[in-house]
C-alpha cells in the first residue's frame, strides 16, 4: 500500500523520518537529484538518482517480496506481523519503504525500464502491505496519464493539499471534492 497526492516535500520528509526511526529500510527515488541529498550516506537509506539504478533497486524489492511470500507460505502466516511474532528476534524481517516525491519523473520517458518499473510498482501496490513493503508516491497531478490505474487504486491512503474540484476528485476519488470544499482558500491543506 502507500499514498499519493499533491503536497509539500515537508510531508514526505516527515513520513520518511518516521519510517526511518521505526527501523525501516528506506529507498528514495530522487530523480531531480536535489530534493533528498540530506539522506545520502545514512545507514539503511538508499537515495536513487537515475532510472537504471531505480530499476535495479525495484527489482531487488520485487525479489524480496517473492522471497517473503515463500517464507510466509512455509510457516502459514498472512502478514509480516504474524511472521515476526513466530520468529526469533534475529530472524525477524525489517520493513521497507519506497518513496518517490515526483513520480512523474519516472514515467516522463517511455522505455523498457519505465514499463518494467510500472509493473513492479503495481505489484508492490497490490501485495506489498502484507509483506512489509510500503510505497509513498506523490505527484502534482495524479491522473491516469501519470499513475496507472492499478497502482493508484491499490494505494491505501491519499493525501491532498488545497486543490480545485476536479483535482480533488482525481486524487481523492470520484465525487470527493473535500480538498476544494473543506480547505479554506488561504490554507495549504487539511489533515
Amino acid at each position: 500500500g502507500g499514498t499519493t497526492g499533491s503536497g509539500k516535500s515537508v510531508l514526505t520528509e516527515n513520513l520518511i523520518y518516521q519510517c526511518y526511526k521505526k527501523g525501516y529500510i528506506v529507498y528514495i527515488a530522487d530523480l531531480k537529484k536535489i530534493d533528498f541529498m540530506q539522506w545520502e550516506n545514512i545507514k539503511d537509506v538508499n537515495v536513487i538518482t537515475d532510472i537504471q539504478t531505480l530499476y535495479e533497486k525495484l527489482k531487488e524489492l520485487n525479489n524480496e517480496l517473492w522471497d517473503r511470500q515463500l517464507k510466509f507460505q512455509d510457516i502459514k502466516v498472512r502478514d509480516i506481523d504474524e511472521y515476526n511474532n513466530k520468529c526469533a528476534k534475529n530472524k525477524q524481517l525489517k520493513r521497507f519503504i519506497f518513496v518517490c516525491d515526483e513520480v512523474t519523473e519516472i514515467f516522463n520517458e517511455e522505455n523498457t525500464e519505465t514499463k518494467e518499473i510500472e509493473k513492479i510498482l503495481s505489484r508492490i501496490a497490490r501485495l506489498g502491505r502484507a509483506f512489509g513493503i510500503t510505497l509513498i508516491l506523490s505527484t502534482q497531478r495524479p491522473d491516469c496519464k501519470v499513475l496507472e490505474g492499478q497502482i493508484k487504486s491499490n494505494l491505501d491512503i491519499r493525501i491532498c493539499g488545497r486543490a480545485d474540484r476536479t483535482l480533488s476528485e482525481i486524487i481523492l476519488g470520484k465525487g470527493n471534492t473535500d480538498a476544494d470544499a473543506l480547505i479554506p482558500k488561504d490554507a495549504q491543506g487539511l489533515f
